[in-house]
């Protein structure tokens, strides 16, 4: 995903006494590039063991990524998979509401109707390298 709207997403929800990074935007861009660079170096170390999904990639046409992914994992396919939306069991993330609906490509470029406020955010994950 966007590091932008990776970030953005965390910064504007509340998580209570959890999360602290996300309540400042610098803070939360340099816990982003710790993770990213965690990521790399699993990919790096273990990469037939990692799947790497794009989540732009996903949302826009979720069916053949998600045959990819299952096909990996070596299961079978169950049209199920592009159902998860009618799953009736409980979801506690934040984006519980989101997981009720099919996939969308709403979230993505969100960040940008923000940009000028979410300067901060954007000059930190820059300068640790990202394109953003």
């Amino acid at each position: 995903r966007n590091p932008m709207d990776s970030c953005f997403a965390s910064f504007k929800q509340l998580f209570a006494d959890a999360y602290l990074h996300s309540y400042e935007q610098a803070e939360m861009a340099r816990h982003y590039l710790r993770y990213h660079a965690l990521m790399r170096a699993w990919c790096d170390r273990l990469p037939q063991r990692i799947i790497e999904v794009g989540y732009e990639t996903l949302v826009a046409d979720i069916e053949p990524q998600s045959r990819r992914l299952i096909a990996a994992l070596g299961l079978p396919w169950e049209d199920a998979c592009l159902q998860f939306h009618r799953q009736p069991h409980a979801v506690a993330t934040a984006s519980a509401v989101q997981v009720r609906e099919p996939a969308h490509t709403r979230s993505v470029g969100r960040w940008q109707r923000y940009e000028t406020q979410l300067e901060p955010m954007r000059a930190v994950l820059q300068q640790g390298g990202l394109d953003v």
